[in-house]
């Protein structure tokens, strides 16, 4: 897979082993570590969270892109089968943005961008989940057609689970 522009400046492309740096700045943040559920404690986590992602690509069960503003690490972007089962017509979606590139828009893009694959390529619903106080990804998801499903709790944190159906669902199989 290319790169996909996305518009001006903004493209994806598929998450690589150089994108560490700021990948581990995104999880460094104070911000993101108060709104993710959890982020890797140290570099051996990061190397192992890392080498996942990629597998995972590699495996057909998910397609992690990373965001590019004007060639520079901005984020990223995760669509995969629900529990990654490839048998599964249903898919999630994550988002992250680098600190410095927040509040500009880039996570509502790249997401649409994903969303509208995963309805491409053969899924029937896309669910989006965050923790209950990341208000800026509930507008996001608000803004891109997202029904509220519920409030739900893992372990002592509270979530809410959004979910999207495909307008036109295929018959396909689903292949990244």
């Amino acid at each position: 897979m290319k790169e996909i522009k996305l518009e001006k400046g903004i493209t994806l492309r598929p998450f690589s082993k150089e994108d560490k740096n700021g990948y581990a700045e995104v999880n460094n943040d104070p911000l993101t570590k108060k709104m993710f559920t959890s982020v890797p404690a140290d570099e051996a986590e990061l190397d192992a969270e890392i080498e996942e992602k990629i597998g995972k690509a590699k495996a057909g069960v998910s397609k992690t892109l990373t965001i590019l503003v004007n060639g520079e690490y901005a984020g990223g972007v995760v669509l995969e089968f629900e529990n990654w089962d490839p048998k599964n017509d249903v898919g999630r979606v994550h988002v992250w943005i680098h600190p410095k590139f927040r509040n500009k828009g880039i996570a509502t893009k790249a997401l649409q961008w994903i969303v509208g694959h995963g309805f491409k390529i053969g899924f029937k619903r896309i669910y989006a989940q965050h923790k209950t106080i990341n208000l800026a990804v509930a507008k996001i998801n608000k803004k891109l057609g997202f029904v509220l499903e519920r409030e739900m709790v893992q372990g002592d944190v509270k979530k809410l689970r959004w979910y999207k159906d495909n307008p036109m669902p295929a018959k396909t199989k689903i292949k990244f």
